[in-house]
């Protein structure tokens, strides 16, 4: 049985903690010893969210009752408002909004049919940011190429052509991942590269290794460019489509039709909420996700999943009455997808007590079970201390998902609280077991009944350990502190990286 006694590791654990609270300031050299004790907290947290928490109703009502959450969009508000409601309702009546300016992208109708050799329509979404054609659409012949140096190549003779990008993803490794990274930059950067040589538009193949001809979205960048060309993303099946005729040397003509455009900005708002700490409560340990999602699908995975393990982090920690030393704050971010306008405004209007942000962790890797800690910092001793630290935890963590062994990864976190590094706080991201993420991610597919309730509970547990782990440590996470016998215990901070002068 995966789930100890709780009632009796609960009432007798409470009573423990008390004691050591009372006693911690005359025993600071056993920091390893109260170290420990905040892991064992963290494991019997973990269990409580695994027996009593609520992520996947939560999700479920999310996706089911608001649909897809674009920035500017009344179902984002609503949604925000929700989640307001919901943590009010659970006894954190400090839950509010801090409101947010953000951009509203409208997609608008598009399609997207080829004329010769033969008529057919192709699976089409029109990537985020993207202008539109005109209203009377754009037809040309397709030009394709599977890397940069290929459409550099090509150069002048792309122009008045629609640029197609080929440039397949590779399966999904344990040992290499998604390899998104590599994959995505046509999807961002597509439209500048080729716009540079006079393509018209450009075709983007889906950023996804397997399909049922379902096309994804996301973001596109089009950097300084003065004249910006219309980009939609196609299906992996499209795509290959326009290969064999280019292999074949078929010349494929198509007509792209795209009333995108962006609207004047809009009001949004972050949700904030905090469990205030008993000891350090200026210090803040921040958990999160984004709440906003592209305009198709639900968002359920990306990250519907992250906002409702970040919400039972929290509800958990208050249901328990539990106090950690520092105070755990939960941040919803807004406007992730299309503008990270949610952590920039929160920087902004948080920037005299950033010194004050111990950590901040983010669950953006969808709702399947946990598999890694990725950890950031622009301290790398700091990381490197982190890291080692975080190691102990995750190894008591192992059970909540049997079939891999959690690790450590120093060097990245996640997109929102990465924005967070450069002023010196901590940064970790929740990884999760990715095999399938990119055959829902950014399309019509990611819809609840996607999301394993057992898997999401696993992940929900490890992220409310790794954040009361970090808010209840003896020291802040990563900083290496000499204490001699008989000294009070630092309140840490980032301020104090080097520890006590």
């Amino acid at each position: 049985m995966l789930v100890r006694s709780w009632m009796y590791f609960g009432v007798t654990f409470c009573g423990f903690v008390l004691m050591i609270d009372d006693t911690v300031a005359q025993i600071p050299q056993n920091q390893p010893i109260v170290a420990s004790l905040t892991e064992d907290a963290s494991v019997l947290l973990a269990e409580n969210v695994l027996v009593q928490g609520r992520p996947y109703a939560r999700l479920v009502e999310l996706c089911d009752r608001f649909g897809h959450r674009l920035s500017g969009s009344t179902a984002l508000e609503q949604s925000i408002d929700w989640a307001v409601d919901e943590l009010r309702a659970a006894g954190i009546t400090n839950a509010r909004r801090e409101s947010v300016t953000v951009p509203r992208w409208v997609r608008g109708k598009e399609s997207l049919h080829v004329v010769a050799p033969r008529a057919y329509p192709m699976a089409m979404l029109g990537l985020g940011g993207s202008v539109g054609t005109g209203p009377h659409g754009i037809e040309a012949d397709v030009m394709t190429v599977s890397s940069e140096d290929e459409l550099d190549a090509l150069g002048a003779a792309v122009a008045g052509k629609i640029v197609h990008f080929d440039n397949p993803m590779p399966s999904w490794t344990p040992q290499h991942g998604s390899c998104y990274g590599e994959t995505v930059i046509f999807r961002v950067h597509g439209a500048a590269m080729a716009a540079k040589y006079g393509a018209i538009a450009v075709l983007v193949r889906s950023v996804t290794a397997r399909s049922l001809r379902s096309p994804h979205t996301g973001m596109l960048s089009y950097q300084e460019l003065t004249t910006p060309i219309p980009a939609a993303a196609i299906s992996t099946e499209d795509s290959e489509y326009l290969r064999r005729q280019k292999d074949a040397q078929t010349p494929v003509r198509v007509r792209l039709q795209m009333d995108a455009f962006l609207d004047k900005d809009a009001q949004s708002a972050n949700v904030v909420a905090d469990v205030v700490g008993d000891k350090f409560p200026e210090q803040i340990v921040i958990v999160s996700g984004h709440i906003d999602s592209w305009d198709v699908g639900q968002g359920a995975h990306d990250d519907g999943a992250g906002v409702v393990m970040a919400m039972d982090t929290l509800v958990a920690i208050h249901r328990m009455g539990w106090k950690p030393k520092r105070t755990v704050r939960l941040v919803l971010w807004t406007n992730e997808e299309n503008g990270m306008r949610g952590v920039k405004s929160y920087i902004e209007r948080h920037q005299s007590t950033l010194h004050n942000h111990v950590a901040a962790i983010e669950a953006d890797a969808g709702g399947f079970a946990p598999i890694a800690l990725a950890v950031q910092c622009a301290d790398k001793q700091r990381e490197s201390t982190a890291a080692i630290e975080l190691a102990q935890l995750v190894a008591k963590l192992s059970w909540l998902n049997p079939n891999q062994e959690m690790t450590v990864k120093p060097g990245s976190s996640a997109p929102d609280v990465a924005q967070l590094v450069p002023s010196g706080v901590l940064a970790l991201g929740l990884d999760t077991y990715g095999e399938t993420y990119f055959d829902y991610h950014h399309s019509e597919a990611d819809t609840v009944d996607k999301v394993n309730p057992d898997e999401l509970r696993r992940s929900a547990a490890a992220l409310a350990a790794v954040t009361w782990f970090i808010a209840d440590h003896p020291y802040p996470l990563g900083i290496s502190v000499q204490v001699s016998p008989g000294a009070p215990e630092s309140p840490g901070g980032n301020k104090h990286a080097d520890g006590p002068k």
